[in-house]
Parts: structure tokens; C-alpha cells; sequence
């Protein structure tokens, strides 16, 4: 990324000389799970590469992960890195959905020159009315288990799967008063606190379209990528 930070990136591409237009899909929920994984190489066998990466902070990419706020500028340097690839045609387009459609959406602003096309699904368009406060209520249900202990670390945190016991949710939602129920041994704040991610301060749309682009110098390099239709390989 523009700022030295590396991201984790596997690439799939077809058993041929290329070049390929390119499927980029960024994740903050692993690239080595089926569902991805499958995506990668149906699409490579069907003559496009596939680039695929786990967010800023999450897993085995470098940086602090922090939900939203470094998607526009990372999207927009993965595009800019998987457009002047020697086995790329120039054209990129985005894949995803839930967070994986915002991470395109959060990008498609700043008007990459690579970016072709994009296939957001079961995404938003306003992170304040569709997700945090639904029909004018904060969602505490979805809020207090995504941010708080499923995405809390760099690994997703999932009830019962190596979470202590006070993390369950069953513990969480029977504590009163509900703003105390984070105050946890394990040391997490409250979702509610200032300034926290899945609190906006206030409604906002999504952001404006800008007139130019931000010179990209991404670093995002994969170490090589193997012959045949499902190879990848682990960037640094």
C-alpha cells in the first residue's frame, strides 16, 4: 500500500500465457475459506485472474485493523496493482458481498483507471441508517457481535470457538444494564464508546465522487504465482 504496509494477496489465474482481466475480492474474513477459494477457481478456470486479499489488520496482512476507514485508499492501490500486472489486460473488475461490498463501494469513488466493473451484493449504501441504526435503532444484536467479539482481533472470534465463556453471547445480551455488558475481564470497551467505528456521530451517505485519483504506490506484491488453473501464491 501506498503507506508500506503489506497486504496478504493470493492469485489464481488460468493455465495459459495471459494476458487476463482480473477479479480482485477483498476480504477482512480470510482467503482460505471454501466459499473464496471455490470463487477463485471457477472464475480462473473461465479465463480470468483472481486476485484475492485479506484487508488491512486482519489475518495475514500487515497494519491495524480498523473497520472501514482504510478501504477507499487500499481498494483504490489493489486495483492500481492488479491493472499494471504483466498478466493483466488493464481491466479489473470487484467482487463481494456484506463488508466485501463495501470495500467496494468505499473505493469506486476515488475513479480508479483500471476499475471496469464492480458486482457489490447484500451491501449498503449508508453505513448509519442501513447497518448500525436500522429504522433509527441501534442494532446492538449485530453491532455487540460484530464489532465487539467477532472482529475484534485479527482472527475471527466465533461463539464458542475458542472464546471465553463471558464472551458468549448468551452472557452478553442476559447482562444489565446492556451499556456494562462489554466491561468484561477479557478488556473490551462498550460498542457504544466515542468514537468507535459502529457508532457514527452522524448519518452520512456515501462519499462523493472526487475529480482525480491518488497517485498509487502499492506494495501489494505476490511472491510469484505457479502454472495451472488453480495455482496462488501468498504475497508478502
Amino acid at each position: 500500500m501506498r503507506d508500506g504496509v503489506r497486504l496478504a494477496t493470493d492469485v489464481y489465474h488460468p493455465d495459459a500465457p495471459g494476458p487476463f482481466p482480473v477479479i480482485l475480492i477483498r476480504t477482512p474474513y480470510s482467503t482460505n475459506v471454501e466459499s473464496i477459494v471455490q470463487d477463485g477457481i471457477y472464475f480462473a478456470q473461465r479465463g480470468y485472474a483472481v486476485i484475492v486479499q485479506d484487508v488491512r489488520g486482519r489475518f495475514d496482512s500487515e497494519g491495524e485493523w480498523t473497520p472501514f476507514l482504510h478501504e477507499a485508499e487500499d481498494g483504490y492501490d489493489a486495483q492500481e496493482w492488479c491493472g499494471t500486472q504483466p498478466w493483466s489486460t488493464g481491466k479489473v473488475g470487484t467482487s463481494g458481498g456484506s463488508y466485501l461490498a463495501l470495500t467496494q463501494w468505499l473505493a469506486a469513488p476515488l475513479r480508479n483507471r483500471h476499475l471496469a466493473a464492480m458486482a457489490p451484493r447484500v451491501g449498503f449504501s449508508n453505513l448509519y441508517h442501513n447497518w448500525v441504526y436500522t429504522g433509527g435503532a441501534f442494532q446492538l444484536g449485530f453491532n455487540l457481535r460484530w464489532g465487539a467479539v467477532q472482529m475484534h482481533t485479527r482472527t475471527n472470534r466465533l461463539q464458542y470457538l475458542a472464546v471465553p465463556p463471558e464472551l458468549h453471547y448468551s452472557t452478553l445480551f442476559q447482562h444489565l444494564p446492556l451499556i456494562t455488558g462489554m466491561r468484561t475481564p477479557a478488556g473490551i470497551a462498550p460498542p457504544t464508546r466515542s468514537g468507535s467505528a459502529i457508532r457514527p456521530s452522524a448519518p452520512t451517505g456515501t462519499a462523493s465522487a472526487t475529480s482525480s485519483a491518488p497517485t498509487a504506490t502499492s506494495r501489494c506484491r505476490p511472491t510469484g504465482s505457479a502454472a495451472g488453473t488453480t495455482s496462488s501464491s501468498k504475497g508478502p
